[in-house]
């Protein structure tokens, strides 16, 4: 459905936002769900900009969406030093203090999240979440 790279900067969210809202919609998402598919995504993108590449505005992000006839499939690629998944945790709610709670907010909208092995360079960041049977569209099962 798309195969994107985007500019790691803060001022191309709403691009991202874009790309993955209209993705969602097509895969047969209410508009509940597009938008926390949306939040998902926004949160890991903002995750890569910030902690992948320090605020580095010369980095990019590829992003990946395809569909089955089952599930939506969005993959964040960057090419930061590869990310040892045991240490990407979400925050404890306990714990109230502004921001960093992205991680916690993409584990509870998407279905399945992981880190796809990086071979030495760089990270790929799946987000899988599964379509309904009733709100399958064509556009997944061709």
């Amino acid at each position: 459905m798309i195969d994107v790279s985007l500019p790691a900067q803060p001022g191309r969210m709403k691009q991202l936002r874009g790309l993955v809202g209209e993705a969602a919609g097509q895969a047969g998402f209410s508009q509940h769900e597009r938008d926390d598919i949306v939040l998902a995504v926004n949160e890991a993108f903002a995750n890569v900009i910030k902690h992948a590449y320090h605020f580095d505005p010369d980095r990019e992000v590829r992003l990946v969406v395809f569909c089955t006839e089952t599930a939506l499939m969005l993959e964040l690629h960057d090419d930061a030093e590869c990310v040892d998944p045991s240490t990407v945790k979400p925050r404890s709610l306990d714990d109230i203090s502004p921001g960093g709670l992205g991680v916690y907010f993409i584990h509870q909208i998407m279905d399945e999240t992981e880190f796809l092995d990086c071979e030495g360079k760089g990270n790929i960041l799946r987000m899988v979440k599964y379509i309904k049977e009733k709100d399958r569209r064509s556009v997944c099962t061709q």
